[in-house]
């Protein structure tokens, strides 16, 4: 359990780091020059959400009494002309269904393609990501023999799986890169960023994002499951992770040690308790001869 928790924290900080590097290089402006364009529309974007937000919070004011007055359609915003026919008119439910959704309907189009603009601005970031995370993850794991930072914060190493002393080829480690750092699923939201339309990338992304999901909970239900705490590319690669103590030997956790340290303690405590019936056993028999004598001096 315990290195599976510094296996998770581990991975945890070196993502971290990886962000860290990735932000401070996308804000460089001859590495990644569209990144002023790319902060202006995300605040265009904040804009847009916080604008939907208050919109349909007056709407649902505004048909609380299922009526729309004049008064009422002037105080909304660009948004309200699909009211027009509707003012000073008894509104039934499927009106106020047709309204919310109207109104979604017009902010959402402006927010994809606002979002489409603003996700190809960040084609540079997400190729410094990739870049990083395979130098990280891949040729500095690789260097240092198995450790990242965080391996090394939580004295963690990557290790051949049959010989933990045999050197891992570099390969194995530029292919953990990939698919630790989700590179394949990253790769893959670009290639329909560039092949399809704005409609089509958005929903592809959406579904994209879900695999993701999927992907990480596959991941680590399988070290969850496994006792070794080997995942699905420690698997594929032949690999396992290693802890290490204060003195730099390695730390085996198994549940069966458990099991038998569990069933050791019972045994102690009836050898005790044999020993103790013994004792009384002995005690009894010298009272015995001692009265015995007793009776002959007599």
């Amino acid at each position: 359990m315990k290195k599976m928790i510094f296996r998770v924290l581990s991975y945890g900080f070196d993502m971290m780091v990886i962000s860290l590097i990735t932000l401070g290089l996308a804000f460089v402006p001859f590495i990644n020059p569209n990144n002023e364009e790319y902060q202006k529309q995300y605040e265009e974007l904040n804009g847009i959400r916080i604008e939907y937000s208050t919109y349909t919070g007056k709407l649902d004011e505004v048909l609380s009494d299922n009526k729309i007055t004049q008064e009422e359609y002037d105080s909304l915003n660009e948004y309200k002309s699909y009211l027009t026919d509707y003012v000073d008119k008894e509104l039934t439910d499927e009106d106020i269904t047709k309204f919310r959704e109207e109104s979604y309907k017009g902010y959402a189009d402006k927010y994809n393609v606002l979002a489409y603009a603003m996700t190809k601005n960040n084609t540079i970031t997400k190729i410094i990501t990739v870049v990083i995370t395979v130098l990280y993850l891949g040729v500095l794991q690789f260097v240092l023999k198995g450790k990242t930072l965080g391996k090394f914060i939580f004295k963690l190493k990557v290790v051949d799986n049959k010989d933990m002393n045999k050197q891992i080829p570099m390969w194995k480690y530029l292919v953990r890169a990939v698919l630790v750092g989700e590179i394949l699923i990253i790769a893959t939201d670009m290639a329909f960023l560039y092949a399809t339309d704005s409609n089509m990338y958005l929903q592809a992304s959406n579904i994209l994002t879900t695999v993701q999901y999927i992907y990480e909970i596959a991941f680590l239900i399988v070290m969850m499951m496994r006792e070794d705490t080997r995942s699905i590319h420690d698997l594929l690669l032949g690999t396992r992770v290693v802890l290490f103590d204060k003195d730099g030997k390695e730390v085996i956790e198994t549940q069966v040690d458990e099991v038998e340290e569990v069933k050791e303690e019972p045994k102690k405590e009836e050898k005790k308790a044999a020993k103790k019936k013994t004792t009384t056993k002995k005690k009894t028999t010298k009272k015995k001869e001692f009265v015995s004598a007793e009776k002959v001096d007599d």
